[in-house]
């Protein structure tokens, strides 16, 4: 009778552990959004104990590897870390173009609105030519087309 009790108050800790990595898994996944507190301190979990009242809201979408970035212990974890990485070296050379573009037009759309926008061919020529007056090195047009990941074929 008190192996057979035992082994269910194990089992009964075994599933309730599982259940608790699974929800501090989905807890620490990365959405859409990264958060800054005022420490410049990484979080992926803007209810994280250490963020504080105040709290920069980063679209990953926009966060590239030029940023440099310090990570809070409890949000992250190597994959967290891992997948951030990731993100922020994602599409880096059109992320460079947007900000330096942002920085000298004060009109400029989001960045998503702005990389659906480099869809259109005539609209990549149009951003090219903006960068060479602007004297930015961004090659020839081919190259320019190729680096931002919109070559025409």
């Amino acid at each position: 009778m008190k192996k057979a009790l035992a082994l269910a108050l194990f089992a009964i800790a075994l599933v309730s552990c599982r259940d608790n990595c699974a929800r501090k898994q989905g807890h620490y996944a990365v959405g859409k959004y990264l958060y800054m507190d005022s420490q410049h301190r990484l979080h992926t979990n803007k209810d994280c104990w250490r963020i504080g009242d105040v709290v920069q809201f980063l679209d990953t979408a926009s966060v590239y590897a030029k940023d440099e970035f310090q990570y809070c212990k409890d949000c992250f974890t190597d994959t967290t870390y891992e997948h951030v990485q990731a993100i922020l070296h994602n599409d880096m050379d059109r992320k460079w173009l947007y900000e330096k573009l942002k920085e000298t037009y004060n009109d400029m759309p989001t960045y998503q609105v702005y990389i659906n926008k480099l869809h259109n061919p005539q609209k990549v020529k149009l951003v090219y030519e903006a960068a060479c007056n602007e004297g930015w090195d961004v090659g020839t047009y081919e190259d320019f087309s190729k680096t931002i990941g919109f070559e025409n074929k």
